[in-house]
Parts: structure tokens; sequence; C-alpha cells
């Protein structure tokens, strides 16, 4: 029986090209260049999102939301409001390490950049870390990152996941999320949380005791909203190895200075 793809026109040995090449694109750093874009099948279908995981809980879904959802009964929130004030959406597919940076910094009150001038995060010290054309093509590892935001007057504490335990993170997680004066921006492999597809940075956002799930403010949400995950879920993801650095992937506090 012919599948849906070649039913809309999509023959068989382009379905196997497009895996291939698609396979062969994915970054070995911060993120997936190619493949943090919606496939071929929902652009063909219109879609302007990829299809979420059941396994995850989306924030703009009745389950997930502010009125009567997991962020409605959240104890732990307090760097909602202040992130939902600042956020702005990567403005290249390869750009998601600069849009959390710059969201972080802005809560920060460190500097404020702004939606579409995400290159003013890369200043003379932040390009003598990495420059932008290198970001452009294959992101940022967790060291960079957390290299760049150490150009800012900020206090940077950078942990890769093989270095702690699941327990850690979630209590280091917790202190910061309901803080002031502190934020948190994960780095993970997305198809460790049934995502499309390679490494990725965004901020987290508030934690469920109840349902022990974190919210992750993707700051690629022309392909996912906000969701829900799973803390084991999330730690499996952050331990994935980032192959261009060969170290596990992890999570940043940034800080207040003196704090």
């Amino acid at each position: 029986m012919p599948s849906d793809r070649v039913r809309s026109g999509v023959s068989p040995s382009r379905q196997v090209c497009l895996a291939l090449f698609t396979a062969a694109a994915v970054t070995m750093t911060g993120m997936a260049v190619v493949t943090d874009r919606p496939t071929v099948a929902a652009q063909e279908k219109g879609d302007k999102r990829l299809k979420l995981d059941s396994s995850l809980i989306s924030l703009e879904s009745k389950e997930g939301d502010d009125k009567t959802g997991l962020l409605s009964t959240s104890k732990v929130r307090r760097s909602y409001a202040s992130l939902k004030d600042v956020f702005i959406e990567q403005k290249t597919p390869a750009y998601c390490g600069v849009a959390s940076a710059c969201m972080v910094l802005d809560a920060l009150g460190a500097t404020t950049p702004g939606k579409d001038e995400q290159d003013k995060l890369f200043t003379k010290e932040v390009t003598a870390v990495i420059p932008p054309e290198r970001v452009g093509r294959s992101g940022m590892t967790l060291k960079q990152l957390g290299g760049v935001l150490a150009c800012y007057p900020v206090k940077v504490e950078v942990v890769h996941a093989s270095d702690t335990d699941l327990a850690a993170f979630r209590k280091s997680a917790i202190e910061v999320l309901n803080s002031k004066d502190s934020y948190l921006i994960v780095n993970y492999l997305r198809r460790a949380i049934k995502q499309e597809t390679g490494g990725h940075h965004s901020p987290i956002a508030a934690y469920h005791e109840d349902e022990d799930r974190f919210l992750i403010m993707d700051v690629a949400q022309y392909k996912y909203p906000p969701v829900w995950v799973k803390a084991d879920q999330l730690w499996e993801a952050m331990q994935a190895e980032d192959g261009g650095s060969k170290t596990s992937r992890g999570y940043i506090i940034v800080r207040q200075k003196g704090k």
C-alpha cells in the first residue's frame, strides 16, 4: 500500500534521500541547524508547528496553561513572569543559544539586545569566545554558551549532566526558579524528549512538584510551543553527548553578580 507521502507526491526515493540528508545535517554542537525546521510532511500540510508527543504537555493547552492547568498550580514559577516579559524567538535555526542568552541577560538587566537585534549579543569580548558566523553555522556548545554569558556582568555556573545527578539538578533548578535574581538554561537533545531532532538550548521557566515536570520556554516557537517535560526525561536528554565537545550536555545557572 502506498504511504501518505507517496500519495501526496513524495516518491520513496526522495524520502530516502531526505532522510539521509537530514541525518547528515544534524550538527554536533548546540543544535541541529537543518532539522530545526518543520518537516517536509508538515510543510506540505501547511502546519506551522510540529506535533507534540503525548509525553509532553503544551503550555498552550488547558492541561498546561496558567488558568486551570499545570502553571496555575505550580509553586515554583517565579522565573516564568520575567521570562515571558522578555521572551524572544531565535532569529535563525542556529541561534537557540543566542536567544536564550539574550532572554536571561535581559531579565537580569545586564543587556537588552531586542527581539530583532540578537546579533548585538556579539560584543568584542563575545566574538573572541565564538564569532557570530560560526554560531550561525553550527550553534554553540554548553561551554561556549557559558563563555558568552560570562562576558557580561553576571555570575555563570556551567554544569555538565555527567558531573552530577537528577536529584542535584532538580534541587538546584528549584532554587533558581524560586529566585528573583537567577535563571536557568538547559542544553538537551531534542530527540530524547521525542522532538525533532538535534541539540537545543532554552530557558526553564517553572517546575511542577506533583507532576515532576519542568516548563521549557522553547525559543524555537515556530517549531514547538513551551512544553512541560518530565524531569527524568529532560535529564536523559541533558546526559546525551554533544558531539562537538565530546562531553555531555547539561545546564547553566546565570545569576546577578554578588548573588
